[in-house]
C-alpha cells in the first residue's frame, strides 16, 4: 500500500477530514440539543407567568365590575376553607335576579361560580379561569389584596414565583364621602 494515491492525497488526510467532519457534526448537534432545552424551559416559564397574568388581570376586572358600596366581600368558601372574593349584584328594583359571583382556588385552579343570592353554590358547576399554584386574598380596609402564586421547572429545579396586587376599592371610600 502506498502512502499517496493518483490525486497527491493521503490516507491520512481523508480520515482527518472525516474526523474533522464527524467532530462538527457532533458539535452542532450538541449546540441544537441545548439551543431546544433552553427553549423549552423558556416556553414554561412565558406560560406560566401568563396564565397568572390571566388571573391576575381577570380579578382586576371583576372587581371594578362589582366595585358598588357593600358588593365586594372577603370570606372563606366552604369547598376548602381558604379565602374567596365573594361578589355581590344585588338590584332593588328586581330582588329575584339578585346573585352572588365566587372566585376561589381549587387544586391549582382560579374558578368561579355563579349562585342565586346568598345561596350556598353548587361548587362543581364552577368555571376555570386560569391554572395557578395558589391564590390568597384578604381585605384589609379599602384594599383588596392578592397573591397569585405559580411555578415553572429550570435546571430540574421548581422555581415559584407570585404576582401580588392591591385593589382599592373605590365604593368604600365614596360610601365614607355620601353618609
Amino acid at each position: 500500500m502506498r502512502p499517496f494515491d493518483e490525486c497527491g492525497s493521503s490516507t491520512t488526510e481523508s480520515l482527518m477530514v472525516m474526523t474533522l467532519l464527524i467532530f462538527f457534526g457532533l458539535s452542532i448537534y450538541s449546540l441544537v440539543l441545548s439551543g431546544s432545552s433552553v427553549m423549552q424551559h423558556i416556553e414554561e416559564e412565558k406560560v406560566a407567568q401568563i396564565e397568572a397574568r390571566t388571573a391576575g388581570s381577570y380579578i382586576n376586572v371583576r372587581l371594578r365590575q362589582f366595585d358598588v358600596a357593600d358588593s365586594v366581600v372577603v370570606t372563606a368558601n366552604s369547598v376548602n376553607g381558604s379565602n374567596s372574593i365573594l361578589l355581590k349584584s344585588r338590584n332593588p328594583e328586581a330582588p329575584e335576579l339578585d346573585y352572588d359571583m365566587w372566585i376561589f382556588c381549587e387544586d391549582g385552579i382560579l374558578k368561579e361560580v355563579l349562585s342565586i343570592a346568598d345561596m350556598e353554590p353548587v361548587w362543581e358547576a364552577s368555571n376555570s379561569i386560569a391554572l395557578i399554584d395558589d391564590f390568597t386574598v384578604e381585605q384589609i380596609g379599602d384594599y383588596i389584596i392578592y397573591s397569585i402564586q405559580y411555578s415553572y421547572n429550570y435546571e430540574r429545579q421548581k422555581i415559584e414565583k407570585r404576582l401580588e396586587k392591591a385593589i382599592f376599592l373605590r365604593s368604600q371610600q365614596f360610601s365614607r364621602w355620601v353618609t
